[in-house]
């Protein structure tokens, strides 16, 4: 085995693959990659493969559509073989709030370039005969969505990053790892000892086990997920082409194409968490019970609006881990306080994400910093008050709302862990009828609610209910003096990108 390395990768998942393929695609080949199992052994290979463009995040759209476009290239590159179908996809409203959220992204999708499109219930029957319509208002599209197999495309990266002299070793599970007074890193494995200049964290529900060993922890956890295969559905077996995708966001699934049959993918409000006090040692390419119960309501509504659904009978249900953080964002960076040390973990939509998170990884190893501003997605962005049963809470509630709409200040507002820390001033704050949110662990004032009106926000892709209270207090500041109560944080960057979301930063 090899024992000297620039960078060494832990984990053998997309995120862990992707990133070796790029760092050899920048020319850099003194690299290895060691996992404890086999590639793909975590979470990639059950998962679903589905690959959506849509977000409510510019950046982590265009790092959807980089791994979209690698997806693409490769499938060319490998005729086919990495089991790529670009299908298209459908997003369903129910209420005029999701229209507005729809017409947001299609507009920031115009930015990067993507093909999103608005389109009426006529349209929407059009792209997808099997939908009952009644209660839509309409919809988006996107031609350019799909889906991919994870084991294939994973491999397929393996090869080419093996090809330009990169290393991966199979079967070695990290033991220990300790950091030299020179900077570089020993990493005892399995099978034998390992000198790294650089290591990348990308261990997937592991993680934090590799983090144990080098001191620290990540606020991350692992979630249940569930999606139902059914057998063959005649409809389809008529058919010599896929039919889109599908998400209805408001009930809270997705259903696509498998084979001649179909996949259905709930996100229930009771969410599980797995493992909280560590994965099983021998835990590998296993999947968990499955509870068909907690997704029952939304699959009997998904029945009601796709009818081929209920008249297929169900193949096997795979339930399986994924990773989630507090706010639904990977991990992707260094580790503030050690040198030479990255991660690239923590992903809930990893195969969709991770071709692009391996290509800003290794910009941010080769070049010091990716092409895009992705402090949005750095470890950094959390503090000490992201403990386990913070992390633990928040990423259940994450879970619940994954088709939440993507309101400003929204995730601010969510009950969950609040009151990590406060000021003094807040009492006083909360007196004055201040409508609250939590923003780096502080609870502050987001604005403050008018004399006998809820101290809660409603939120809008317009002008909610807190316009009118933030413009009278823009106007008495403007007249009269003022006074910032925001608390102090590391810096004014920390304070910004902690209220990226919201409009009011300095009430």
């Amino acid at each position: 085995m090899k024992n000297t390395t620039e960078v060494l990768i832990i984990g053998g998942g997309i995120a862990g693959v992707s990133t070796l393929y790029h760092l050899t695609q920048m020319g850099w080949t003194d690299v290895m990659l060691t996992e404890k199992l086999e590639l793909t052994a975590g979470s990639t290979w059950h998962a679903a493969g589905n690959l959506p463009h849509f977000s409510n995040s510019y950046n982590i759209m265009k790092l959807q559509q980089y791994s979209i476009s690698l997806y693409a290239k490769l499938q060319q590159e490998n005729e086919g073989g990495v089991s790529h179908h670009q299908t298209g996809a459908v997003r369903l409203a129910h209420t005029q709030d999701r229209m507005d959220e729809f017409e947001r992204v299609v507009a920031m999708g115009e930015m990067a370039g993507l093909r999103l499109e608005m389109v009426d219930t006529d349209r929407l029957k059009e792209l997808y005969p099997h939908l009952n319509t009644e209660g839509l208002l309409g919809g988006m599209w996107d031609p350019d969505d799909g889906h991919i197999d994870p084991t294939t495309i994973t491999n397929a990266m393996a090869s080419r990053a093996r090809a330009a002299g990169a290393t991966i070793i199979r079967q070695n599970p990290v033991e220990s790892i300790e950091q030299q007074p020179n900077g570089r890193w020993k990493v005892t494995t399995a099978k034998g000892v390992i000198d790294a200049g650089i290591i990348v964290n990308a261990a997937g529900f592991r993680a934090n086990e590799v983090a144990k060993m080098v001191g620290h922890q990540l606020p991350m956890c692992s979630m249940e997920h569930q999606f139902v295969v059914t057998d063959n559905v005649p409809e389809l077996e008529k058919l010599d082409h896929m039919i889109p995708m599908l998400r209805d966001p408001d009930v809270s699934y997705y259903l696509r194409q498998e084979g001649k049959g179909l996949i259905l993918g709930p996100y229930e409000p009771g969410g599980i968490p797995w493992a909280t006090d560590g994965v099983p040692a021998a835990f590998g390419q296993e999947l968990l019970a499955p509870d068909l119960d907690r997704i029952e309501e939304i699959m009997c509504t998904a029945m009601e609006q796709i009818e081929m659904i209920g008249t297929a009978g169900i193949k096997t249900v795979v339930n399986g881990p994924i990773t989630y953080t507090p706010d639904g964002h990977p991990l992707i960076g260094p580790v503030h306080g050690y040198d030479n040390y990255f991660v690239c973990t923590g992903f809930n939509f990893g195969i969709v994400q991770g071709g692009g998170a391996g290509h800003f990884m290794a910009q941010w190893i080769v070049d010091g910093h990716p092409e895009l501003d992705l402090f949005e997605l750095d470890p950094r962005r959390f503090g000490d008050y992201a403990n386990h049963e913070y992390t633990v809470a928040k990423a259940t509630e994450v879970y619940a709302n994954e088709y939440q709409l993507g309101y400003a200040n929204e995730y601010a507002m969510r009950p969950a862990m609040r009151d990590q820390k406060t000021v003094p001033a807040l009492l006083r704050q909360q007196q004055k009828n201040a409508v609250c949110g939590a923003y780096f662990g502080w609870e502050r004032a987001s604005w403050f609610a008018p004399e006998g009106q809820p101290a809660k926000e409603v939120h809008s892709f317009r002008r909610g209910n807190w316009f009118e209270a933030v413009a009278e207090e823009c106007r008495l500041v403007q007249e009269k003096p003022g006074l910032s109560t925001f608390p102090r944080l590391p810096s004014l960057r920390s304070a910004v990108t902690a209220h990226t979301t919201g409009w009011n930063l300095f009430p």
